[in-house]
């Protein structure tokens, strides 16, 4: 028995459905995969900030008893330095931007003032630290970006926002404590999900509107905690370019 043998037109017609599927599948494919990556650096880099607060706690007492008031200089010297393995100051300066679009680069990015100490880990990741020396010595703001200065760059995509405050400890997101006046009002209904979509200041709302601009996105990391360790259909993957 003879078997039909495809024609060239047939072969062509059927290449070409799989190039139009495989053209429509692969960006999705390729999103899912950035989102596990981005999530696995974010939860490495979690896990070992979490491990060197704990072993400086052996040392230097419980989280709530350290000098929040020192400058970021003094207080990494102090508290992080000598418990990260390959700790290297790390001066570059720091391109990046918010959800919002909000742009915070160059020489005048607020990440890149003195007022953040910047130090790199054995991996790449780039982290910032900032006491409330300035302001009311309760919290320190970090910021840690899981690829370096490779892009994209932007808050909540590949650099998170995280939190050592008094009341809560180590955490992920912005403060969300009594101490912090912007924070203040509510703080459980701002460790809610919906929130952190929706509202301005400190969140993971592509379309935050605050005055600052560059906080679009401080939730993000928070987002992805509460979500079990995941980047979510609604979360705002698909940034502002």
């Amino acid at each position: 028995m003879k078997h039909k043998a495809f024609t060239m037109a047939e072969v062509l017609i059927t290449l070409g459905i799989l190039g139009v599927v495989i053209a429509m599948t692969l960006p999705a494919l390729i999103g899912h995969y950035q989102k596990k990556v981005t999530v696995e650096k974010l939860k490495t880099i979690y896990s070992k900030l979490s491990e060197v607060i704990k072993i400086s706690e052996t040392d230097n007492g419980v989280v709530n008893s350290w000098d929040y008031t020192l400058s970021s200089d003094e207080f990494v010297k102090i508290y992080l330095a000598p418990y990260i393995k390959n700790f290297k100051i790390n001066n570059s300066v720091w391109n990046f931007r918010s959800l919002n679009k909000a742009t915070w680069g160059g020489e005048d990015g607020f990440l890149n003032t003195t007022e953040y100490a910047k130090f790199s880990l054995a991996n790449g990741t780039l982290v910032a630290v900032r006491t409330s020396a300035m302001d009311n010595g309760t919290s320190i703001i970090i910021y840690a970006d899981t690829n370096g200065l490779t892009g994209p760059n932007v808050i909540g995509h590949d650099i998170f926002r995280m939190s050592i405050t008094k009341t809560y400890g180590f955490t992920l997101g912005a403060d969300r404590s009594e101490e912090n006046s912007q924070w203040s009002q509510n703080s459980e209904t701002n460790k809610n999900r919906s929130y952190l979509l929706s509202a301005d200041y400190g969140t993971c709302n592509l379309n935050a509107t605050d005055q600052f601009g560059y906080s679009a996105g401080d939730g993000c990391s928070l987002l992805i905690i509460l979500d079990g360790w995941k980047i979510s259909d609604d979360y705002p993957w698909n940034y502002k370019k």
